[in-house]
């Protein structure tokens, strides 16, 4: 999708550990949203490592 646009992605797809968070962003994904996880305190990892 990112050679298609040139709108900025955000990925968001149950986003909660170190792994998805790059997964997503080596997608083409030019940010990631972690809502569901902080709020729900699922979040397992520190987002300075990303």
């Amino acid at each position: 999708m990112r050679q298609e646009t040139s709108l900025f992605i955000i990925g968001n797809n149950s986003i909660k550990n170190l792994e998805s968070a790059r997964k997503m962003l080596a997608s083409g994904a030019d940010g990631i949203s972690i809502a569901r996880a902080a709020i729900g305190g699922t979040l397992s990892f520190d987002l300075t490592q990303i």
